[in-house]
């Protein structure tokens, strides 16, 4: 589905509100893991990029980043200190994605 300013507005809202409970919570990070959500966030990076590759030059681009780097600073709670969300992230193969974006 493309970009939407509520629902990515809505999207990046929800991201923050992991991270916040990520932040200082191994108890949280470990019931978010065990929900999915590493994967969940991975598959929408990943979707989010593809869509702000496509539409580089206009709103819709610029608001799929931002998902995009509320979902990468989620992962990077979400993963802080706790090995098993580290994992669950990686074999998605997120780190692959952040590397072609580095060649963008």
């Amino acid at each position: 589905k493309k970009s939407e300013v509520g629902g990515d507005d809505a999207i990046v809202a929800v991201m923050q509100a992991i991270r916040f409970l990520s932040y200082s919570s191994e108890s949280n990070r470990t019931q978010f893991g065990d929900l999915g959500v590493c994967e969940t966030l991975s598959s929408l990076i990943d979707l989010k990029v593809e869509e702000a590759l496509e539409a580089s030059a206009s709103p819709v681009g610029s608001l799929a980043w931002k998902v995009v780097g509320a979902g990468l600073t989620a992962v990077s709670y979400l993963s802080y200190r706790h090995p098993s969300n580290r994992h669950k992230c990686l074999s998605t193969g997120l780190l692959q994605r952040i590397n072609s974006m580095n060649r963008c």
